[in-house]
This record gives C-alpha cells, sequence and structure tokens, in this order.
C-alpha cells in the first residue's frame, strides 16, 4: 500500500466522506436525485482510486 503526505490523506478523507454522504442519497424517494446520488458514487470511487495510485 502506497504511504501518503498528510494532504493526501485528507482529501481521500473527504472523499470518503462525500461518497458516505452520496450513498445515503441513493435510496431517495426522488428518482433525480437517486440517479444523481449514484453517479456521483461512481466520481468519488474514481477518486479514491487515483488518490491512492503511485
Amino acid at each position: 500500500m502506497k504511504r501518503h503526505d498528510k494532504k493526501v490523506n485528507e482529501r481521500l478523507a473527504h472523499v470518503v466522506e462525500k461518497y458516505i454522504h452520496c450513498q445515503q442519497k441513493v435510496a431517495a424517494d426522488n428518482p433525480i436525485v437517486a440517479d444523481s446520488a449514484a453517479k456521483m458514487c461512481s466520481i468519488a470511487i474514481w477518486e479514491m482510486w487515483a488518490l491512492t495510485q503511485e
């Protein structure tokens, strides 16, 4: 596993928080909100992946 500096760790923690928030919105009654949240989750997963690569 790659070791990161404090700045990258803080960005990664922020992305994880965004992902958790979006996951909660995926179950929304409004289909527009649920669809947008699902797309944002995909983006957050990509961001987490990108931050952990060398």
